[in-house]
């Protein structure tokens, strides 16, 4: 059986949707509680984001939730100012934009969705290119190779590994 096989594309950007991820943090600056219960119950977390300082804001954001603390724009730049990180969310400006960028946190779930399709296809390109990469360098462990393949495929699953949506 023979194969074409395509080198790697090194130069596509990774599945993303900046759009999405903030559109959850505004939805959660707005309707902390609502959309904070959402957020745990679909196991979502800063490594769910692809941009850095949307992760970093996140993170803030589930402890401020966690903690059970006010949620507003003071408090997150607070928290934020206090960790030594507000520079690397890109600034209080830009934590008052989340909060005024949606009318509503009505699509919070959809943005979710979204959010969590592009985190999973970085992982099923995170995986494939480690597997590859183990396929040219460890070619006489075909058998271990193969169980390690599935076994990390299969983790990537909705519900599985990260905390995907169920």
């Amino acid at each position: 059986m023979s194969h074409l096989i395509s080198p790697p594309e090194t130069h596509r950007l990774l599945p993303q949707s900046a759009s999405a991820e903030k559109g959850v943090l505004s939805s959660f600056l707005l309707a902390p509680e609502d959309v904070g219960a959402l957020c745990r119950r679909r196991g979502v977390a800063p490594a769910h984001f692809h941009l850095p300082q949307h992760a970093l804001i996140f993170g803030h954001l589930q402890r401020l939730y966690a903690d059970r603390q006010p949620i507003d724009i003071i408090t997150l730049c607070q928290a934020l100012h206090d960790a030594r990180q507000l520079e690397a969310a890109s600034g209080a400006a830009y934590v008052s934009e989340l909060f005024t960028s949606l009318p509503t946190a009505a699509n919070a779930e959809h943005y979710l969705d979204i959010l969590q399709e592009k985190s999973t296809l970085r992982e099923i390109i995170q995986v494939c290119t480690d597997i590859a990469t183990r396929s040219y360098t460890e070619q006489d462990n075909v058998p271990h190779i193969l169980a390690e393949v599935e076994k990390r495929v299969l983790g990537i699953a909705p519900g599985a590994g990260r905390g995907q949506r169920q």
